[in-house]
């Protein structure tokens, strides 16, 4: 079980750190992680509650992950159609910079503390 929990945590980890790239760029790859860490998961032979509690664990963290994404790609879109003044898109550039950083510094904390959590995981 102790080899099964490490295996566990490891799959978890790469799964949650290749969410955070796939919000700075938007590609097919993390999918393909997606799918690489439900496979790992699947062959650690959990029983159905501990199944349920890593998938409730994920899927938040899943989520946060995906409105960060949202939001990048609603500022990309908000750039393509600007037509203001460079200094109206310094301002509109400090102020999404300074919300991204807040919110991915919450979000690798939060992962952070996922992590821990599988780390207890049994």
């Amino acid at each position: 079980m102790k080899r099964a929990r490490l295996t566990l945590v490891v799959a978890v980890a790469v799964g949650l750190f290749a969410v955070i790239p796939a919000i700075a760029q938007t590609t097919g790859v993390a999918n393909a992680d997606e799918l690489g860490i439900a496979i790992t998961i699947n062959k650690l032979d959990l029983t159905a509650a501990q199944m349920q509690q890593v998938h409730d664990i994920l899927a938040g963290v899943l989520s946060e992950g995906n409105t960060l994404k949202e939001k990048k790609d609603a500022f990309t879109q908000d750039m393509i159609n600007f037509t203001g003044s460079s200094t109206d898109l310094e301002t509109a550039l400090s102020s999404f910079k300074s919300q991204m950083k807040d919110q991915m510094e919450a979000f690798q904390q939060n992962v952070k503390q996922l992590l821990d959590r599988f780390k207890r995981f049994q």
